[in-house]
């Protein structure tokens, strides 16, 4: 989407663009809780010394994760260190994409989870930021139960019928973003060609409540439509 002017070179989000961002991609703490202990032994507060690196946002079983395990791990911890100095209240966590039950913590802390493997998802992790060093830590469980939705992931031993391996934990940009307490949580623009007209449907923030919005509609460069109302 290099032509469209919300293109920003390393933001994950071009249609969505606002510039205050950290994109937290790259080299993350890794490993595999086979046993499933880390819960009881407490991974988000204190991390093993002992683990692998991971190249987010790459699948453990891809070959540009690093890892390129192709066994079936149920169980994975992430763990990123991070220096962030916030310059608004509300900071969001964004996951593209983990598969499948994801749970996280911020400085050991309990953020929220999510239970999906194909749809983006954020958390609100403003009161758990410090200035300075912080640590993020995320754990994914997936496993080939057959109850568990998925898409053209297997439940056998080995994939069929496909040609690529499955894909386990997180496979999306991670990233935080820095927003007004007045903001647009997500939108969708359809195209009316027959009217020439363009629907918009947006979806706000609580505290937007009152507020004025204006949209304005480009072409070749040119404003063609304009359209002013408050939010109800």
């Amino acid at each position: 989407m290099k032509h469209t002017k919300s293109y920003h070179e390393g933001h994950p989000n071009p249609q969505g663009y606002r510039p205050d961002f950290l994109l937290l991609n790259g080299k993350w703490n890794f490993l595999f809780d086979d046993e499933d202990v880390g819960l009881s032994k407490k991974y988000y507060e204190n991390f093993p010394k002992t683990k692998l690196i991971i190249n987010v946002p790459y699948a453990y079983e891809s070959p540009r994760s690093g890892i390129e395990d192709k066994s079936e791990h149920n169980v994975l911890w992430y763990q990123k260190s991070f220096d962030y100095e916030k310059k608004k209240d509300i900071v969001l966590l964004h996951i593209e994409k983990s598969d499948y039950l994801t749970k996280v913590w911020l400085n050991g802390n309990y953020v929220g989870e999510h239970k999906g493997g194909y749809d983006a998802f954020t958390f609100d992790v403003s009161k758990h930021l410090v200035k300075g060093n912080n640590s993020l830590v995320i754990r994914v469980y997936d496993s080939k139960d057959a109850r568990q939705p998925r898409g053209k992931q297997t439940w056998k031993a080995t994939p069929f019928e496909c040609f690529y391996h499955g894909t386990s934990g997180i496979y999306g940009d991670v990233w935080l973003e820095e927003v007004d307490a007045v903001y647009i949580k997500c939108f969708i623009l359809t195209p009316i060609a027959k009217e020439r007209k363009l629907k918009v449907k947006a979806l706000f923030s609580e505290e937007s409540i009152g507020a004025k919005f204006t949209i304005n509609a480009t072409f070749a460069g040119k404003n063609v439509a304009k359209h002013e109302y408050s939010r109800v």
